[in-house]
């Protein structure tokens, strides 16, 4: 269940970054669904702690708290709950990777090396620590041909880390330029199993102006990603972004899932929903939105209440 302050983890394709200076602040939503600013040392030496120690015991919500914590640059204040998540949790693969990115947000980049070649000589190699592993090269060495190859042996394991396929295309395209990031797509599109490439090639297809391609793309994905959440949230909000909100709707929305897909690409949806005054679906989708009774969201379902003039009392 959620507390009464948690993290906004989403923006949909409408929205523009918060201007407040992340370097000072960290950003809550209260139980009424409005933005709370804490100061970040406060919020260090005050608040964290407690957080850590109210999951201490449940790896999942530790697990979600580190990487938030990370998110919100305070990573020596996560090093002893990545310690305790070795303990506790049952995802073994889970908890070493995230130690491993600990002792490299905290500088401690050989540290991290030797961990993570430690884990794949015991465990056998997994894309994840491989990835991770590759930084911890990069970090101390540069971007030298040991790293490249060690985050491409990363994407022939698992071609679906976004970190991986993002980071592999932007050495392309700093080595080659646009044609080398488009060619870095294509080879990882390449390998078996592979979608989250072609999401990045619709991305650039529908910024080049080039809908057609990108609908092919699109096709392609879904015929082996439609469960994927992810798939879905980025697929919208990229239509939505260039314009093709109609589009958006007619591809995404018979997909679309609640229980299945969560959220996010419903944040997406409602927001073409608004835009092409789809007032039935919107509203229909909404109802589902808040019946989720998220503090994250109360804002956004208020705003899109008013903007479709949907009757709460009716559901529509």
């Amino acid at each position: 269940m959620m507390g009464v302050l948690d993290y906004i983890k989403f923006r949909f394709f409408s929205e523009k970054p918060n201007a407040h200076n992340g370097d000072k602040f960290v950003e809550f939503i209260d139980a009424m669904g409005r933005p709370v600013l804490v100061n970040k040392e406060k919020y260090r030496g005050d608040i964290l702690p407690s957080f850590f120690r109210a999951e201490w015991n449940n790896p999942d919500n530790l697990y979600i708290r580190i990487i938030g914590s990370l998110d919100d640059g305070l990573a020596a204040e996560c090093i002893e709950p990545a310690k305790r998540l070795l303990e506790i949790d049952p995802n073994v693969e889970r908890s070493k990777t995230v130690y491993g990115i600990v002792l490299n947000k905290n500088g401690k980049y050989r540290e991290a090396e030797e961990f993570f070649k430690s884990c794949l000589a015991g465990d056998g190699e997994s894309a994840a620590m491989l990835c991770n592993l590759a930084k911890s090269y990069s970090f101390q060495h540069g971007t030298t041909d040991l790293v490249i190859n060690t985050l491409w042996r990363s994407l022939e394991l698992d071609p679906n880390i976004q970190n991986s396929v993002g980071w592999f295309a932007s050495i392309e395209r700093e080595r080659a330029g646009e044609a080398g990031y488009v060619a870095a797509l294509e080879r990882i599109s390449a390998l078996t199993g592979s979608w989250q490439a072609d999401l990045w090639l619709a991305k650039h297809a529908l910024e080049s102006k080039n809908l057609d391609k990108a609908l092919a793309l699109y096709d392609k994905i879904f015929q082996v990603s439609s469960n994927d959440s992810e798939a879905l949230f980025q697929a919208s909000g990229d239509l939505g972004k260039n314009g093709h909100s109609r589009t958006m709707v007619e591809l995404v929305g018979p997909l679309y899932n609640m229980e299945q897909h969560g959220y996010k690409p419903a944040m997406n949806l409602m927001q073409a929903y608004v835009e092409l005054d789809e007032r039935d679906k919107g509203c229909r989708l909404l109802k589902e939105l808040r019946s989720l009774n998220r503090p994250d969201l109360v804002q956004h379902v208020l705003r899109f209440e008013r903007l479709l003039k949907c009757d709460q009392s009716a559901g529509v």
